[in-house]
């Protein structure tokens, strides 16, 4: 069973370009999904929505991943930066 915030990162999981473009380890969505745990937020919020983005330290080349969690409390602040990562997917691959 998913934890109550899974849901929420199911289509909004990313892999940094410098993910997808190097020879680093797969990621299975789904097992990550069904591992993701419960979060708690600064009452009385609840959150709206999540994104995580996996990356790997460029300064410090390495075989392992981490990710960003970015946590949004509302519908605005969650578009804003949805409207801002289809922005830089689009200039990275119009540089490509």
């Amino acid at each position: 069973m998913y934890s109550e915030h899974a849901s929420l990162i199911r289509d909004n999981i990313y892999l940094h370009p410098r993910v997808a473009y190097q020879e680093l380890p797969k990621l299975d969505q789904e097992v990550f999904i069904n591992n993701f745990p419960d979060l708690v937020s600064f009452s009385p919020h609840s959150y709206y929505n999540l994104i995580l983005i996996f990356d790997w330290d460029h300064l410090y080349p390495s075989k392992e991943l981490y990710c960003r969690l970015l946590a949004y409390y509302n519908r605005k602040s969650y578009q804003r930066a949805q409207g801002e990562i289809i922005y830089k997917e689009g200039k990275i691959a119009s540089a490509s």
